[in-house]
Formats: C-alpha cells, sequence, structure tokens
C-alpha cells in the first residue's frame, strides 16, 4: 500500500484533521477482527458469517439516528426482508450447538456493529475526504496495535505450519488488503 501511494503520489503523512478519527476507526477495525476471530472459535463459520454481516442492518440505524439519513419505506421493507431471512437461517434455534455457540454468535453480532461503527464514523469525519489508501492505512495500523496487544493473551502464536495456509494468508495480505480494501474505500 506504501508502495502505491508512492507511485501515485499520495500524501499520507500530512496534516489534514483526520488523525483523531483515523484513530478510532483503526481501533474498531482491530477490534472488529479480534470479535471476528474469537466468535469463529465458538461458533460455526456459516453462523458467524451471516452475523458479521448484519453491517448494513446497523449502518441503516445508526445512520437514522446518527447521520441524518432517513429510513424509508423501501429501506424498511428490506430490512424486515434481510431480518426475516435471518429467522429462517436460525430456525435451529439460536444456541444451537454447543453453550459455547451464544458467546461465538455474539462476538460475531458484534464484530458486524463494529464494522457498521467505523462506517459511520468515516461519514461523520473529515475521513469521508480522504484517500482510500490513507484510510485503510489508518485500519491496518489499528489492527496491528490491537494485534499485538492481545497476541500475549491468545495462546500459541503458530498453530501449525502448512502451504496452504501459508499461501492463503499471502494471498490475502497482498490482494485483499493491497487491493480489494483500496478498492472498497475508494468506492465508499
Amino acid at each position: 500500500v506504501l508502495g502505491w501511494c508512492r507511485l501515485r503520489g499520495i500524501k499520507l503523512f500530512e496534516a489534514d484533521g483526520t488523525l483523531a478519527a483515523g484513530v478510532v476507526v483503526g481501533v474498531l477495525f482491530g477490534i472488529e477482527f479480534l470479535c471476528l476471530y474469537i466468535g469463529l472459535e465458538y461458533t460455526t463459520v456459516a453462523r458467524n458469517t451471516l452475523l458479521v454481516n448484519t453491517m448494513p442492518f446497523w449502518v441503516l440505524i445508526g445512520g437514522h439516528f446518527l447521520l441524518g439519513e432517513r429510513i424509508n419505506a423501501r429501506k424498511l421493507g428490506g430490512l424486515v426482508l434481510a431480518f426475516c431471512g435471518l429467522v429462517a437461517v436460525f430456525s435451529d434455534g439460536i444456541v444451537a450447538g454447543s453453550d459455547t455457540t451464544l458467546l461465538g454468535d455474539l462476538l460475531s453480532l458484534g464484530s458486524g456493529v463494529l464494522w457498521a461503527a467505523t462506517s459511520i464514523v468515516i461519514k461523520r469525519s473529515k475521513l469521508v475526504a480522504t484517500s482510500a489508501e490513507k484510510l485503510l492505512l489508518y485500519q491496518l495500523a489499528g489492527a496491528a496495535i490491537v494485534g499485538v496487544l492481545v497476541m500475549p493473551l491468545a495462546g500459541p502464536p503458530i498453530r501449525a505450519v502448512a502451504t496452504l495456509p501459508t499461501l492463503a494468508l499471502l494471498f490475502q495480505s497482498f490482494y485483499i488488503v493491497a487491493f480489494t480494501y483500496v478498492l472498497w474505500f475508494w468506492l465508499l
């Protein structure tokens, strides 16, 4: 990301009034992923994915109360249909599985709420006008700091080394972080 910014002449370290909001967004992003990954230890991937992706619900509700974005009939109808989908998916019982599934579900839901909070902070602050690359670096820095702080409590740093997970991590590091996140924030 830094190489891309240098190549394109994007200034990352000039004072533009985004530092405070950038720190908030970075911390939210770091805690969001902490909740997501800890949640995966206690619930299924399917449930985690569904609950994290409740983010649009929270953005809609938060946008209504915090950004002055009115909820119209069309948005409300979409919200109701989506919640009906949640009910259908969880028709097996909200705590199906083990007693720890509820903890995993709550952490996964918390991750979706934090993702929404990140979007709302961006929309409500000067970050809305900053470059996608600078926004991404705020979030990566926040996630790195949260990760370093939590790492001593997380158990063994390397559980098992294997080729496929290592390649997947490299793919995520270079393609997902360096390309798709920048694209996401550019579109935001």
